[in-house]
């Protein structure tokens, strides 16, 4: 990950481009703070099961992982790598990415942009 190499010098970063400053490295600043708040590009990852996947055993991987990001020891490994874990519901969740594929959506329009 790119943090090590920030962290040794070996790196300069310029701004962080998600929303908040990432808790690992809070010196960075982000991108909105240094005037581009339309700079908003982040790694984030979920949990997705094959459609028909009963609807309880959704609720039980859902309530598992959110209370896994709530663990010290599981935040702690993960924000010492950059991560900032949130955890949520199952409908936080499908918000939070029809929201993104809205917004990123936009801009693959806006660009042109095409599959290769």
């Amino acid at each position: 990950m790119a943090l090590g190499f920030i962290k040794n010098g070996k790196l300069k970063a310029l701004a962080n481009t998600w929303t908040t400053r990432i808790s690992a490295y809070p010196q960075l600043s982000t991108a909105a703070e240094q005037g581009f708040p339309e700079v908003r590009i982040a790694h984030w990852a979920g949990v997705h099961a094959p459609r028909g996947t009963p609807e309880a055993v959704l609720d039980k991987m859902s309530a598992a992982i959110d209370a896994a990001m709530k663990t010290p020891a599981i935040a702690d490994k993960l924000k010492g790598q950059g991560i900032e874990p949130v955890g949520g519901t199952r409908a936080s969740f499908v918000q939070f990415v029809d929201a993104e594929r809205a917004r990123l959506g936009a801009v693959v329009k806006a660009t042109g942009m095409k599959e290769d």
